[in-house]
């Protein structure tokens, strides 16, 4: 199978399509690259990088259809290779393919803004973003080689692609918002906490298997990455708690505090509030089991409905 994985990458990566693809993502790094120049002295954020791993999944779906192309699919049936191994080899292939896409669109942003990537950001907290960005075109891929495995036809591949790429990330981050911040302050702060606090919460089980795959999504991490690695986030979790704990200290104790402003609704807001940034930083310690669940989920069902059909 590994031989199979190294011609799969060897025939896809001088296809017109994969240097074509690897041009454009270069042009998309670039413009990421002036986008995070032209925040002056911001920290760097893991979310405007985003769309690149999009633009590699396209063109490697475009690149692994050229077995269907070709017939070669047919030939390594006979030659003894299984459809669950054939499509396993497309998967490894495309995720070495994207490693090669992610590493060519870091050059023109890490070497001129590499003072601005590294301010307010630890070692290990850049080696983490690598993974976590690392995590998202390599899942992209795996999408994209499933699919161009599965569908015979070229442009049928391509189209179904985009179409669930744009649905998995529009709902990842709706599913997000019901599994992560549901009754949380973050809501308040945009008139969302009335309609939230009317919804019944999900059961336990439901909400973590949802949350694997929200949590997936780069749109997900990168908004993940970016709260967590914030270089405010330990400041603000401990103004918080010590909020809660002076409340909790002076309420129905103190009575001019008890008259003021704070009341029931509002501790349990702040509590809420603190509540979500601790899972917050579990969920970020997570981003890559994440991925690879999902990963092992998408590669399963495509071998499933692989095995039942027909190549000709």
């Amino acid at each position: 199978m590994f031989r199979l994985t190294r011609l799969n990458f060897k025939n896809a990566i001088v296809t017109s399509e994969t240097l074509f693809g690897l041009g454009l993502e270069l042009a998309g790094a670039i413009f990421a690259a002036n986008v995070i120049a032209g925040n002056g002295d911001s920290a760097f954020e893991l979310s405007s990088l985003g769309y690149l791993p999009w633009i590699a999944g396209v063109f490697i779906a475009f690149a692994l259809t050229i077995d269907n192309d070709s017939g070669a699919v047919r030939s390594r049936l006979i030659a003894g290779y299984t459809k669950p191994k054939i499509l396993l080899a497309q998967v490894l292939a495309g995720m070495l393919l994207s490693l090669v896409y992610m590493f060519l669109a870091l050059i023109p942003i890490v070497i001129p803004l590499h003072e601005t990537i590294m301010k307010h950001k630890t070692v290990p907290q850049l080696l983490w973003g690598l993974l976590v960005l690392a995590c998202g075109f390599i899942l992209t891929a795996a999408l994209a080689a499933v699919i161009s495995t599965v569908i015979f036809s070229r442009a049928g591949a391509i189209l179904l692609f985009i179409v669930l790429m744009i649905g998995v990330n529009l709902t990842s981050a709706m599913l997000f918002e019901i599994t992560v911040y549901a009754n949380s302050t973050y809501y308040a702060n945009y008139g969302n906490a009335d309609r939230l606090s009317q919804r019944e919460p999900l059961p336990d089980p439901v909400r973590y298997a949802l949350k694997v795959y929200a949590c997936s999504s780069t749109i997900v991490q990168g908004y993940l990455y970016d709260e967590v690695s914030s270089h405010r986030r330990n400041d603000i979790i401990e103004e918080q708690k010590k909020e809660i704990a002076y409340y909790e200290e002076h309420f129905g104790k103190d009575p001019k505090f008890t008259e003021s402003h704070y009341d029931e609704l509002e501790i349990n807001q702040m509590r809420s509030a603190l509540h979500i940034y601790e899972e917050q930083d579990l969920d970020y310690r997570l981003l890559p089991l994440y991925s690879l669940g999902l990963l092992v989920i998408i590669t399963t069902a495509g071998a499933f409905v692989y095995k039942r059909r027909n190549v000709e």
